[in-house]
């Protein structure tokens, strides 16, 4: 039971082939060994063609029911054989005594659906005295240019190839063209990807920032003090107008302090190479300075 559930698993991996009767030509060398040459024909075929090769009487009732019999040069009448067999393939083979004394066997491989698969031809010198031997070993040859033991044993399915539609020249448009920026444009931005209004933004935050340090540094050492506490004296008008002298000083401190801190943090951002202004108060007096490297 297991052994022919094996041999039945084999054979349906192998490609269904309908093998047609050996056609042997009618000269009188090749006639005298006809059966024996058939006999040893389908022995051969059955044991090295790797494919799994319908019986005798499969063949034979799918041939009786074809329509066209032109077996040898017909590709549509062995096509039919195979639909007729309900194989996947039908073979064909000949053999025929050329007039040097060669022995030839040439056979060809159709696909049920008419596509030629294969064809191929085995030549040796004829021998008389062991025809059948010949013929066995002339369709060894043969198979093995068919290349019967790798036939497909299913048909792929082929797509049909699709027509791409052709567009006239005059209907294509040219794809849009990107300008390069100009030249004002690729320079706000340095190599370092930071941005130039950085150079001119710190500069003028610490400038701005230092200018208010030194009014507000001004305004708070100019307000009036008393000689022995160093505030003026409570309740006096100069008391008031010290008081908002000394709030609007720390308050341009604070401010400018800011501004100039902000400054100075977008100096450091800034591209390589700018100028820094910066200021501050010295006795007597405030001082601005302009330092780095200029072309």
């Amino acid at each position: 039971m297991l052994l022919a559930s094996a041999v039945a698993s084999a054979q349906s991996d192998r490609a269904s082939l309908a093998v047609l009767p050996l056609d042997v030509d009618e000269h009188p060398t090749l006639m005298r060994t006809n059966t024996e040459s058939k006999k040893a024909f389908f022995r051969a075929v059955d044991a090295e063609s790797g494919a799994a090769v319908l019986s005798r009487t499969e063949t034979l009732a799918a041939e009786s029911k074809a329509t066209q019999k032109d077996f040898r040069s017909s590709d549509a009448a062995l096509a039919e054989v195979a639909t007729k067999a309900k194989a996947i393939y039908a073979m064909f083979a000949a053999l025929e005594l050329a007039p040097d004394g060669t022995l030839v066997l040439s056979g060809r491989i159709v696909r049920d659906d008419g596509k030629a698969i294969a064809s191929g031809v085995a030549k040796a010198a004829v021998n008389n005295t062991a025809m059948p031997i010949q013929v066995a070993s002339l369709t060894r040859t043969l198979l093995q240019r068919l290349d019967t033991a790798h036939l497909p044993s299913v048909r792929a399915v082929e797509q049909p190839v699709r027509e791409v539609a052709k567009v006239p020249l005059a209907e294509l448009r040219p794809l849009p063209t990107v300008e390069a920026p100009p030249p004002a444009a690729r320079s706000a931005q340095n190599a370092s990807g930071r941005p130039q209004v950085f150079r001119v933004l710190g500069p003028v935050g610490v400038g701005v920032g230092g200018a208010a340090i030194v009014a507000g540094a001004v305004l708070f050492a100019t307000a009036p003090k008393s000689l022995a506490g160093g505030t003026p004296a409570y309740g006096t008008t100069d008391n008031r107008g010290a008081k908002t002298q000394q709030a609007i000083g720390i308050g341009l401190l604070a401010g400018g302090g800011a501004v100039a801190a902000a400054g100075a943090i977008l100096c450091i951002l800034a591209p390589p190479k700018m100028p820094v202004l910066s200021a501050g108060p010295i006795p007597g007096g405030a001082m601005v300075t302009l330092s780095g490297r200029f072309p």
